[in-house]
């Protein structure tokens, strides 16, 4: 009884000799029957045989390349080299013959992804049912990788939010919205980002081109000179000064006034980001206070932006904590802890590290 390796020697011996003396007609026939026959199999095939299969061909790979020598080793990159050039140039050229085809568009038939109403088993993200792929589970493989990646839950929006959005608070703040959804936005923003825009070269459609770093531009808690209180300075102030104050800025002229000033209440009653700065702003005056009663100067007051939210406060030197910062004062300015961003009470141009964090 002849061995599995025998079989496969025998029917790699035969189609080898079959190779040799077939027409390209035949050749083409048993490839694309051969295709066939191994597309069946894998779409039959269950998640066990699967990764069965695929650990199969991992170890025989490992194998074959375990003991190649080094000619044979420098060979195969080589033909793999040549390999992936040809489907680069193929590529181009078959783009290049696109780009110069003359179309008639009348004659182009819409293509319709349908309606996206596929959701990956995994992590809920929403799809078109082409998107799919092999997997049997339903995952996919762009948003978790088929599971391997765990996503943590978004918070809920809260319900006045979620009403605009959908379109059922009153009418005239909807509309409003909908249409400067991009100025709200940016009229609650803490900080602005800062970037090496390059522009395309050539025409089409507008690139945003970014070169090099992103960085988030935080100012001090209070501007220096004519600058706008803009940003995170705003929600130190109290309405309806806060809602002025954004309204005043050119970008927002066209957000309503009552629309402005409710999102205002809202964020700084759920955003603990916008509470930290108040109590900054709090710990300021009453430092102030202090010094002012007592005819001594002020300790250099800061907040920290805690990159690490799991670690003990109390190991810090009676600091003000909320969920996302640190509050501190001493007398050389130096934080008591590792930071992910600095806010000072006021701007230091010769520390640029003050307004630009990375």
């Amino acid at each position: 009884m002849l061995s599995v390796k025998h079989k496969q020697a025998r029917a790699a011996k035969k189609r080898r000799v079959t190779s040799e003396t077939e027409t390209t007609d035949e050749r083409v026939q048993r490839l694309s029957k051969d295709a066939a026959e191994k597309a069946s199999s894998r779409a039959n095939e269950t998640v066990e045989k699967r990764v069965l299969r695929l650990t199969k061909d991992a170890t025989a790979h490992t194998s074959i390349r375990a003991n190649e020598t080094v000619s044979k080793s420098s060979q195969r990159l080589r033909q793999d080299s040549t390999y992936r050039a040809k489907v680069r140039t193929k590529a181009i050229h078959l783009t290049g013959s696109l780009a110069t085809k003359e179309i008639n568009e009348a004659t182009i038939q819409e293509h319709f992804c349908g309606i996206m109403n596929a959701r990956c088993s995994s992590c809920g993200s929403k799809f078109f049912i082409g998107e799919h792929t092999s997997d049997r589970e339903g995952r996919f493989q762009t948003c978790c990788h088929k599971g391997k990646v765990k996503i943590l839950p978004l918070t809920p929006l809260p319900d006045e939010i979620l009403l605009l959005l959908k379109g059922l608070g009153e009418k005239d703040e909807v509309k409003n919205f909908q249409d400067n959804i991009r100025s709200y936005n940016s009229a609650f923003a803490f900080v602005s980002m800062g970037a090496k825009v390059e522009k395309p070269i050539g025409n089409g459609p507008y690139c945003f081109i970014i070169h090099g770093q992103i960085y988030h531009r935080a100012g001090a808690l209070h501007p220096e000179g004519d600058i706008p209180t803009q940003f995170a300075q705003i929600y130190i102030l109290d309405p309806p000064q806060d809602t002025e104050q954004r309204l005043s800025l050119l970008p927002n002229a066209e957000c309503l006034s009552s629309l402005m000033h409710k999102l205002g209440v809202l964020i700084s009653d759920v955003n603990p980001f916008a509470k930290s700065y108040k109590m900054l702003y709090q710990v300021e005056n009453e430092a102030l206070e202090v010094c002012g009663q007592n005819s001594i100067l002020s300790s250099t007051i800061m907040m920290a932006i805690r990159d690490d939210r799991k670690s003990d406060p109390r190991r810090y030197n009676s600091p003000i904590v909320t969920e996302v910062a640190v509050i501190f004062q001493n007398s050389d300015g130096e934080p008591p802890l590792e930071r992910y961003l600095l806010i000072h009470l006021r701007s230091d141009l010769n520390d640029l590290t003050m307004c630009k964090t990375k």
